[in-house]
């Protein structure tokens, strides 16, 4: 879950959005589930945090209460006193945990980090780099699914294209991104790392990232994925993946 999406159900929760934003929004939470379990987390958090902050306000004020018919007015100012301090105390303690655990940027997960970091090459640049006409015709329909992100129908005409095909490497590239968009992360990785063995120049820096986010989506730390290319300091994702290596290693 990226940090935007994260700052926007926080917004939602505090009635911060303008009406049309949370429409907007409300429409994503039934569309994406994702997005709506962790809409569920940060409710709940806040839901805990209002309940406990007004028990123990409800505590403190009713013991108060007993209190004040048997001490004198002095007294009951040092009690008074000390409800307050006890209350924000409770308030403290529960904010820095709701931080803590929502709102740490530090405390970031892989698969938070491969869906900041994924990004899908326009398929239309693509095509009309290459010879459109001889595209055969599956890859050229699930391209075009692609296009209307139709991701499962891509994933089947990309992934009927056979191995034996002059274009099988451009049908794999783009089925990993079918399959990564459809929230196929482990069958995602194995079409990319075709594309990565094949050692086809045009896609394989490219290939060995999306394996990489593909397995990390998986909310695996995927170690060898990245020092493969943190290890070379020539790779065209040298930068980024050194990036994500330095936060998950916070």
């Amino acid at each position: 879950m990226n940090k935007k999406d994260i700052e926007r159900i926080e917004q939602f929760l505090m009635n911060d959005l303008s009406e049309s934003d949370r429409i907007a929004f409300e429409s994503r939470l039934e569309q994406d589930e994702d997005l709506a379990a962790e809409f569920d987390r940060h409710e709940t958090a806040h839901k805990v945090l209002d309940f406990v902050i007004a028990k123990n306000l409800k505590a403190d004020l009713m013991e108060l209460e007993a209190e004040s018919k048997v001490v004198s007015l002095q007294s009951r100012k040092r009690r008074s006193l000390r409800v307050v301090l006890s209350a924000a105390a409770s308030v403290l303690l529960l904010v820095g945990f709701f931080a803590l655990n929502f709102l740490n940027p530090g405390n970031v997960s892989p698969s938070e980090l491969a869906f900041e970091n994924y990004q899908l090459r326009d398929p239309a640049g693509v095509r009309s780099a290459g010879d459109k006409a001889g595209y055969p015709e599956s890859l050229e329909k699930g391209l075009d699914a692609l296009d209307q992100e139709d991701y499962q129908t891509a994933s089947e005409l990309l992934g009927s294209v056979g191995s034996e095909d002059d274009y099988y490497i451009l049908a794999q590239f783009y089925l990993g991104h079918s399959l990564y968009l459809n929230k196929s992360y482990a069958d995602a990785a194995v079409a990319f790392q075709n594309v990565a063995a094949s050692e086809d120049l045009r896609y394989q820096a490219e290939a060995e990232w999306y394996t990489l986010l593909s397995c990390m989506a998986q909310d695996q730390v995927c170690t060898a994925e990245l020092e493969k290319i943190t290890s070379d300091t020539g790779h065209d994702y040298y930068e980024d993946a050194s990036e994500i290596s330095k936060k998950l290693s916070k």
